[in-house]
């Protein structure tokens, strides 16, 4: 059995919705919408909530391209999560790189994930150290 086969066809869906409405607006449907399954009807009117995330005009486009579809879009942080969980503690022989490449990140992304990881975790420690508490 092949797992792997959902996500692959799950990644080529999010490169079309890219190519139609760009990166960014899939980045926010993924932030606002991710985890969930999302009807696109023939035309979005501007105070829909597609509509409201991506613009009126992406939006239009979204719908002229995908109307009649169900998008199952994934949820940004749970990828996030378990990507930088991993980054954290590599598996044996495997590199940063490797795992970008396994969560679909860019390796520039996921040094700037970690970087910003070891920023909230000192801000955590000075906070905790001005109140006293370890």
């Amino acid at each position: 059995m092949n797992f792997a086969r959902p996500n692959t066809e799950r990644r080529q869906l999010l490169d079309e919705i890219a190519q139609v409405i760009g990166q960014e607006a899939v980045d926010l449907l993924i932030s606002r919408l991710g985890g969930s399954c999302t009807y696109i009807p023939r035309s979005l009117g501007v105070h829909s909530p597609i509509a409201v995330i991506i613009g009126a005009k992406r939006a239009a486009k979204l719908a002229e391209f995908f109307h009649g579809r169900v998008l199952d879009l994934p949820k940004a942080h749970h990828r996030r999560q378990r990507a930088l969980e991993t980054a954290l503690d590599l598996p044996d022989g495997m590199t940063l790189k490797d795992v970008a490449l396994s969560f679909d990140y860019t390796e520039r992304g996921l040094y700037k994930m970690l970087e910003k990881h070891k920023k909230e975790l000192a801000e955590n420690r000075r906070q905790h150290e001005l109140f006293g508490l370890k």
